[in-house]
Parts: C-alpha cells; sequence; structure tokens
C-alpha cells in the first residue's frame, strides 16, 4: 500500500507538469454543458500516455503501475486522425506523433483542480472516473429511490437539471456524491455483512468530510450573496437555493433531524427573495416571470399551448415544489403556521388531480411526491387552526363556535376529496399504460402518476383528518372518528406494496401510528415496519417508526391536555422533519 500511495503521489506530480506545459499551447473551448481542452502543437511533442491526461479511465485502473508499452488496451484520450498508408507501414500499432491532437474532456468542470487538493484516500484516488460513477448511481438508483413519483415526460426537459445543479454547484455535487456512497454502503453492509471494511470505512470517511465540506461551502455562499447585495442575479440566488436544498435532502435522507431547520431557513428566505424580486404581481403570470428571468423557455406551443423548460427552469421548479412541501410538513412539527403559506395561491395549481403537470406553469404535488395539492393545503390549514386556536387560548378569547365553523371548511374539503378518489378508484381501470411505455411518457389519457398517487393521496388525507381532529378534539385516541381514520389508513397501505413508495408516506404514517392504540392497530403497524426492507427504512420512514414506539412507551404519562401531534414529532428530543 505505502508503494502503491507513492507511485501515486509521483503521477500526480507529472499530471499537473503536464498540465502546465499542454496550458502554454492549448486553446480552451466553453460550452454551456461541455469544458473542452484541445489543442495542437506545431512540432513533434512527447506523445501523451494515459498517465499524462488527468482523469482518463486507462490512469484509474493503472494503479499497480505503469501499463506495458506493448499492451493493445486504449493508452490515451487523444482524437486520432486515420494514419496514412506509410505511417502506417512504419507504426502499425499507432500513428506519428505529429498527428495527435491531445485533449481533454471534464463533463464536470471544477473537478479536475479540485480532486487534486481533495481526494487523498488510496481508493477514491482515481479522480473523475469514481466521481462520474457515482454520479450515475445518484441519477439511476437514489434519486428515482428518494422521488419516485417524480416521472417527466419525453417533452419535457427530464431529469437533465440534476446534471446542471451537479456541474454548477460543488455543495450540490458532494452532496449528492455523499448520499449515494451512504446508501452504497448500507447495501454493502446489508448484502455482504463482515466483508469490504476498508471500502466501507473509506467511504464513511469520504462521507464525513464530505458534509462538513458542504456545510463550509454553503455558509461561504451566503456570505458572498450578501456581500454582492444588489448585484447577485436571480438565477445565483436559484443556484444557492437549490443548493441549500440538495443538501437539506441530504441530511434528512440520513436522519440528521437536528440540523434541518439550519438549512431550511436560508432556503426558504432565498425563494422568498427571488419571489419578491419579480416585478409582475399578478397571481398567473408572476412564476412565469420569475422563470423568464432565468432565461428563455427551450419551446413554446403544442396542443396545449405549454412549456418546455430549459433545465435551469426545470430544477427551479422542481425545488420550489420541494420547498413548499417541506415548509408544510415542518410546520406541522414546529407548530407555526408555514412561512410560504402566501406564497401558495400563486404557486400551487388549484386542480391536481393527479395528471401530468408538464408544459404547465402551476406546480402539482402529485407529480413530485404523490400527493395532490389540495390534501397539503388543508394539513397548511389545519396548522394555522392549530396555532390560532393556541393564540385564542393563552388570551382567554377562544370561542367554540369560531373553531368549529373554521374547522368544518377544512373537513368539507377533505371529504369531498376522498370521495372523488373513491369514485376514481371504483371506476373501471383503462389499459395499463405500463405496458406502452414510450406513448406512456408522451401521451396517455391517464397519466402513470394519477394510477399511482391515488392511493398514497388518500392516505395522506385521511392523515390529515385526524391532525383536524386533534387540532380541534385534543388528544383522544379513543375518538371514533379518529379509529375510523387509523384502520381506514391500514386498509390503504396493505394496498402500497411497493417499499419505494412507503418512504414516501412518512408523515401520514406517523400520525396514524402515534394514534393509534394498544391491541390489533399497534400490531398491525408493528407487522407493517417488520415487513419493510431495511433501505427503505432508512431516512424519514425509519425516524417515524422511532416516534411512534416512543409514543407507544408514553401512553400512559401524556398529558392529554397539554399533548398533541407537534409534540409527538418531538418526543425523541428535537423537531423531526418527516419528507
Amino acid at each position: 500500500m505505502t508503494e502503491r500511495m507513492k507511485a501515486q503521489i509521483k503521477r500526480r506530480a507529472d499530471t499537473r507538469r503536464a498540465r502546465q506545459t499542454a496550458q502554454l499551447t492549448t486553446t480552451s473551448i466553453v460550452d454551456q454543458d461541455f469544458i473542452l481542452e484541445s489543442g495542437k502543437t506545431s512540432r513533434p511533442r512527447r506523445s501523451q500516455t494515459s498517465n499524462d491526461v488527468p482523469g482518463s479511465f486507462a490512469s484509474t485502473v493503472g494503479t499497480e503501475g505503469a501499463i506495458d508499452n506493448s499492451s493493445q488496451s486504449y493508452r490515451s484520450t487523444s482524437i486520432r486522425r486515420p494514419p496514412t498508408l506509410e505511417a502506417q507501414r512504419k507504426s502499425p500499432t499507432s500513428p506519428r506523433n505529429d498527428e495527435r491532437i491531445p485533449w481533454t474532456a471534464s463533463v464536470l468542470g471544477f473537478l479536475d483542480e479540485y480532486e487534486e487538493a481533495h481526494d487523498y484516500l488510496p481508493l477514491l484516488s482515481s479522480g473523475r472516473d469514481f466521481e462520474i460513477d457515482f454520479l450515475m448511481k445518484y441519477l439511476d438508483y437514489v434519486f428515482p429511490l428518494l422521488f419516485p413519483f417524480y416521472q417527466p415526460s419525453l417533452h419535457e426537459t427530464g431529469r437533465s437539471w440534476i446534471m446542471t445543479l451537479l456541474r454548477r454547484s460543488r455543495v450540490a455535487f458532494h452532496s449528492a456524491m455523499s448520499l449515494t456512497a451512504y446508501f452504497f454502503v448500507f447495501t454493502l453492509i446489508n448484502s455482504y455483512p463482515g466483508q469490504h471494511d476498508d471500502c466501507k470505512g473509506q467511504l464513511w470517511e469520504k462521507i464525513g468530510s464530505q458534509t462538513d465540506m458542504c456545510f463550509e461551502m454553503i455558509q461561504q455562499d451566503i456570505r458572498d450573496l450578501s456581500l454582492r447585495g444588489a448585484q447577485t442575479t436571480l438565477l445565483e440566488k436559484a443556484r444557492v437555493m437549490e443548493s441549500i436544498t440538495q443538501f437539506l435532502i441530504f441530511e434528512v435522507s440520513l436522519s440528521h433531524s437536528a440540523n434541518w431547520s439550519l438549512h431550511l431557513t436560508p432556503a426558504l428566505a432565498l425563494l422568498e427573495e427571488i419571489w419578491q424580486s419579480s416585478t409582475t404581481k399578478d397571481s398567473d403570470s408572476q412564476m412565469l416571470a420569475v422563470l423568464d428571468g432565468m432565461g428563455p423557455v427551450l419551446w413554446f406551443g403544442g396542443p396545449s399551448g405549454g412549456y418546455v423548460w430549459s433545465p435551469e427552469q426545470a430544477g427551479f421548479r422542481f425545488f420550489t415544489g420541494l420547498l413548499l412541501f417541506i415548509d408544510i410538513i415542518a410546520s406541522t412539527s414546529l407548530a407555526q403556521p408555514p412561512r410560504l403559506v402566501e406564497y401558495h395561491t400563486h404557486l400551487l395549481a388549484d386542480q391536481d388531480s393527479g395528471e401530468p403537470d408538464y408544459m404547465m406553469v402551476p406546480i402539482q404535488f402529485s407529480s413530485l411526491i404523490g400527493c395532490q395539492n389540495w390534501v397539503l393545503l388543508a394539513i397548511s390549514q389545519i396548522t394555522l387552526l392549530d396555532t390560532w386556536k393556541k393564540d385564542m387560548k393563552r388570551a382567554a378569547r377562544l370561542s367554540m363556535m369560531e373553531l368549529v365553523d373554521r374547522a368544518s371548511h377544512i373537513s368539507r374539503i377533505l371529504k369531498d376529496g376522498i370521495s372523488r378518489l373513491d369514485k376514481l378508484n371504483s371506476s373501471p381501470r383503462k389499459d395499463n399504460p405500463l405496458q406502452l411505455p414510450l406513448r406512456a411518457y408522451i401521451n396517455t389519457p391517464l397519466s402513470i402518476s394519477s394510477r399511482l398517487s391515488t392511493a398514497p393521496t388518500r392516505i395522506w388525507a385521511h392523515a390529515a383528518q385526524i391532525y383536524l381532529a386533534v387540532a380541534v378534539s385534543g388528544w383522544q385516541p379513543s375518538n371514533a372518528e379518529i379509529r375510523s381514520g387509523v384502520a381506514q389508513i391500514l386498509e390503504l397501505l396493505r394496498t402500497v406494496d411497493c417499499s419505494t413508495f412507503l418512504r414516501t408516506l412518512a408523515w401520514p404514517l406517523c400520525v396514524a401510528g402515534c394514534m393509534s392504540e394498544a391491541g390489533i392497530h399497534e400490531q398491525e403497524f408493528r407487522h407493517l415496519f417488520a415487513g419493510t426492507d431495511e433501505l427503505s427504512m432508512v431516512g424519514a420512514l425509519g425516524e417515524a417508526r422511532k416516534i411512534i414506539e416512543k409514543v407507544w412507551e408514553s401512553r400512559e404519562t401524556l398529558d392529554r391536555e397539554t399533548w398533541d401531534l407537534a409534540a409527538c414529532f418531538r418526543i425523541l428530543g428535537t423537531p423531526a422533519l418527516l419528507v
């Protein structure tokens, strides 16, 4: 291992010298997506081997020593012209040196210089190839695991905005890499217990160092925005907001409940600044004005006259919707109104039936987290009602008639919505669009998300009814309405056979579990958690399980006069963010 490290240090020194030499004769070509360095010397020059080119695949696999000169493997990333017949006779395996055009390419432009300064672990020192490998793991496995309902169609920008964000933000990049490494190590532990200790140890160290690094970068980004003041562009604010939110996802996925408020507050503040920077105050066009400020859309038209967003715009819509959702769920733990409640009517679609929202300006939660807008808006209104009730009670001005009147309006919204979903669920199903995946992504009368989001939305709606009952009547698990809600959620959970979707139901599961009484309902929840795979229990779902079990343990000692669901979400010592 010592000899390998010495050889590696020597190669890195050679790489830096080669790069400095190449820069004297290199012309940089920079486009929106890639950074390419190309050029050709006017005189014959020493050919570059794979070890001279930073980040090449050959240099990655060549840590055991130099590749033999007689090997037939790829030795350089140089672009080669077709050799002449004379050159072929002189050297059948390689063209003349003066016909080579040496170049290096970096998909993630900042990685080349950055990895040399920070990537010191032997296993991870292969450079860009390791980063690209884990980037694809994030795109292919981790992101779909976290957001299974986010299925952009062929006519949308897709998930290309993730690549755009990770290219331009070190915070987002390192948090995504750390999250991928975390899940990768978890699967190693689960699949190969007691093996790969060196690999796991180095990956754990990588996660810790990158977490600290991300936190410092966030602080630096916020300081830079503050120092620049009015010179900061809307796009720069959006990128910092997205980077912080990406890191927040990482923290919550690792169940770091104590840290989430530190990141949520600046992210929400930046979204407010971006929104207030728009000169258009009309609710129908303000969101479009903000998106226009980030650049022109890729295309406008189509049968519905919608938009195809650029990667920057698509990413902003995703993170804006995610922040709205997180803000609502966070408010239930903090027992305070959602900070962005005044923006709900501007940013969220009036109608969300689970149909795809591509080409449209307003945001639909069903396409993001699998729950339709009307349920989460009702939860937001319940939090406002609960806050109002507590304020009135402290001031000795609480009117029960006014409380019931306010609650009845929210209750009617939830009952009407559940009735619509019940009718949809009982209607004859059309052909399964999953049988024709390409056409399903282009144009279907009934979208994938519509069918997938029906059961989760009903679960969320029944949990909202329980939340409303507790806000109005207090802590009464034996209440008939609450018992009925718990029973219906348990029945619906039997239809959610995919543990990936179960991850997105941490909040409603926690609400129903905390309100379940000892006996059959408690046993059903224990059976549900016992049957869920360990990977799905990582993050919010595992946090919900801990909360439920702690509440069960404390049943006999709870003060029913003051206890509520917000107290449940804080029972582990810090407010939980179940997203």
